[in-house]
């Protein structure tokens, strides 16, 4: 009996048909339009904001620059409203941390004391390359006469009544939940200053973690 190649053998079982390549979907990139900004969840993506500019703290004086400034514009030109405020300090290092004073000032003017006269008194404990996350949600407060460690705290102001130098704002709160609300749009301020002789220190970078809610 004659044997028939294999390969014959299915062409005539299909009659010699080959499967078509399956149709793919050739949209050029340029013609993709990007997601629209619908939900709390997709605002909250874009909601990161950074300022990469080394602040240099300066011996019982201001700190360079004073202030450093984010300037936030919401995603799309998008107004929102404030629903949560987060902010980090990157690389905090000082020689005597109790001298810091760290304010930020939102867009309309509502402030909060970040950290003022927190961590140890002792000149054999400074600080170098801290991270820290101010957050009203965090487990406690900053230390006050002991080591600071890199984490997440509360905002932390063991000396109410700290003059800053001019231009002097004034502290309307101590938590970050009184940004709720507001429009984020517009200049935060971070002021940074050491209220005592003989230390300085610097900061690496800042940021706001802002959680948006809808259209103002």
């Amino acid at each position: 009996m004659k044997k028939i190649p294999m390969s014959s053998w299915l062409q005539n079982l299909f009659g010699g048909r080959r499967r078509s390549p399956k149709k793919r979907n050739s949209i050029p990139a340029s013609k993709i339009v990007p997601k629209q900004l619908e939900t709390l969840e997709d605002r909250a993506l874009l909601s990161a904001f950074n300022n990469i500019v080394p602040i240099t703290i300066n011996d019982n004086g201001a700190a360079t620059p004073y202030p450093s400034q984010i300037n936030v514009v919401t995603a799309n030109g998008v107004s929102a409203t404030v629903l949560d405020v987060n902010v980090t300090l990157n690389g905090v290092t000082h020689t005597f941390p109790d001298d810091i004073d760290a304010l930020l000032v939102g867009p309309t003017g509502t402030s909060v004391m970040l950290m003022s006269d927190a961590g140890s008194t002792d000149l054999t404990t400074p600080i170098a390359g801290v991270n820290l996350t101010f957050d009203d949600s965090a487990a406690g407060f900053l230390p006050d006469g002991t080591q600071i460690t890199s984490g997440s705290y509360q905002p932390t102001n063991y000396a109410a009544g700290d003059v800053l130098p001019a231009p002097n704002p004034a502290v309307t709160g101590p938590i970050l939940s009184q940004f709720n609300g507001l429009n984020p749009n517009g200049n935060w301020s971070l002021y940074v200053s050491d209220d005592q002789a003989l230390d300085v220190g610097s900061i690496t970078s800042w940021g706001l973690n802002l959680t948006l809610g809808g259209a103002v």
